[in-house]
């Protein structure tokens, strides 16, 4: 079975049957389950880069980490050495599911930036409400602002957040 089978088998069944019970009309539940069909088929990246060995499983991985809840918050850290492909694995499965969410924002280089400059933390802020909120206007003059914004305009949205290359908690 193939990476692509695996998304459409771990927990999709049980989706299915489960909202099955809410149609009445035969009609309607096709439409339903056509709909998430084709949902869980657009996930589905083929351009995994087939040379990176292991990556399927790694990627499969971490989704099967996530779960598929809604209402609820996730963090997963990815850690080891150098070069181990962390940052790989990470934009692999933001390429796979970031279409499921209403904002999303990769941030790269988190510990570079910030001990670059004073302002390197609501640099990242700024790029990050940028991102989310797909306003290249929106920006933040201090990182307690920026805090302040993100908790406000992001608690009722379903957002996926990436923060490559973090070592301090501050950083979060």
């Amino acid at each position: 079975v193939g990476f692509e089978s695996k998304i459409l088998h771990v927990g999709f069944l049980n989706k299915l049957i489960k909202s099955s019970l809410k149609y009445r009309h035969e009609a309607k539940f096709i439409q339903k389950v056509v709909g998430e069909i084709s949902l869980e088929l657009r996930s589905v990246n083929f351009s995994i880069d087939e040379t990176l060995v292991g990556m399927e499983t790694r990627i499969y991985d971490v989704l099967s980490s996530l779960g598929t809840s809604l209402n609820d918050v996730r963090m997963i850290g990815i850690k080891g050495m150098g070069g181990g492909g962390k940052t790989t694995l990470a934009r692999a499965v933001f390429d796979q599911i970031s279409f499921k969410f209403e904002g999303k924002s990769f941030v790269e280089k988190v510990r570079e930036v910030s001990k670059a400059s004073p302002s390197g933390l609501n640099s990242l802020q700024n790029q990050i409400l940028s991102d989310v909120f797909n306003d290249k206007g929106m920006r933040v003059s201090s990182v307690h602002e920026g805090i302040g914004m993100m908790k406000r305009r992001m608690t009722s949205k379903k957002i996926l957040l990436v923060l490559d290359d973090v070592d301090h908690k501050e950083q979060l």
